[in-house]
């Protein structure tokens, strides 16, 4: 219910045809509780006869979802599981190196990581930070190739959050990220919800940033990709992690999206002909009201710090 465009949008007429493109969609696999966003990224822009690479590091449960797609009806696209494990930013510069030996073309780079995602560590939220970062980094030579053709309409989707607008680890004015250190500090302990969320807000909140750059550099040089960080809305994919899960699984979906149309706003910016009229105002990202998206300096120095950890650890 509280989807952008869960109204108003429906894959199945409002998306543009995809016959021809290749997409890859990381994080599409099942989950141990059920479906996630990715998998309904997965199906909705398949429909559309996208050839579409479902990443997920664990191949029985990326397989298990392509069984799954199939039963769903994903005609007359095509979805093959494609290993790429996100919590590692060395094992997804491997994972980009090879999907380049796969083919010749990548029309659009969807990264789903959702608010499920949320109770993890501090390691494990920034690792997927910088892992988004390396991927896209990878695979951007071969997404600028594909911009050249003629009829193409190349972009790069990340998805974030909203919490990293309210938590007040980021939207603190005296934020800084100057040095990988300032990442580690400390938020609260890793057993609490509070130092959970402050950890997967500074990771959305980099994202965020470090996509809204790459946008910036991107239309310096004349490329036309468009780069955008999105939030899908309020998607039921933690119940089973919160205190009393059963009831919170039956609760939940009272006021929270499932995956399927969780999924909405990301095969809106993936691949609507809607967007293309306001692009300008979109592109880097939907939502520009928060001081921390706004902030050009935290935007750089993020952008820096990030690119630096890379390099110093041999990427």
């Amino acid at each position: 219910m509280f989807n952008l465009f869960s109204k108003s949008f429906d894959p199945s007429t409002d998306l543009v045809d995809l016959t021809g493109k290749v997409i890859i969609v990381t994080g599409g696999k099942l989950s141990p509780v059920g479906l996630v966003i990715g998998y309904g990224t997965v199906k909705h822009l398949a429909r559309k006869g996208a050839k579409v690479y479902l990443g997920a590091h664990n191949e029985q449960r990326g397989k298990d979802a392509i069984e799954r797609l199939k039963k769903d009806d994903i005609s007359p696209g095509e979805v093959i599981w494609f290993p790429c494990d996100i919590t590692s930013p060395s094992l997804t510069k491997t994972a980009a190196e090879e999907f380049l030996n796969l083919e010749d073309r990548l029309d659009v780079l969807i990264h789903t990581l959702s608010f499920g995602c949320l109770v993890c560590s501090l390691t494990l939220h920034l690792s997927s930070h910088f892992s988004v970062f390396q991927f896209t980094k990878s695979l951007l030579p071969l997404l600028k190739r594909t911009s050249k053709e003629p009829g193409t309409d190349v972009r790069v989707v990340t998805l974030s959050s909203a919490p990293h607008y309210t938590n007040g680890a980021t939207t603190n004015p005296k934020l800084e990220i100057n040095t990988i250190e300032d990442y580690k500090a400390d938020y609260g302990p890793n057993d609490t919800f509070s130092g959970n969320l402050a950890r997967y807000s500074l990771a959305k909140l980099s994202v965020s940033l470090c996509i809204r750059r790459l946008q910036r550099e991107l239309k310096s040089s004349g490329v036309p990709i468009i780069c955008m960080s999105i939030h899908p809305g309020f998607v039921n994919t933690f119940a089973h992690r919160l205190p009393y899960p059963r009831l919170a699984a039956w609760l939940l979906p009272l006021i929270a999206s499932n995956t399927d149309v969780g999924a909405y706003n990301s095969c809106f910016a993936a691949a609507s002909p809607r967007f293309k009229p306001v692009g300008k105002v979109m592109e880097g990202t939907w939502w520009s009201k928060p001081w921390s998206l706004l902030r050009n300096d935290l935007e750089e120095s993020v952008w820096r710090v990030t690119e630096g950890y890379l390099v110093d650890t041999g990427l």
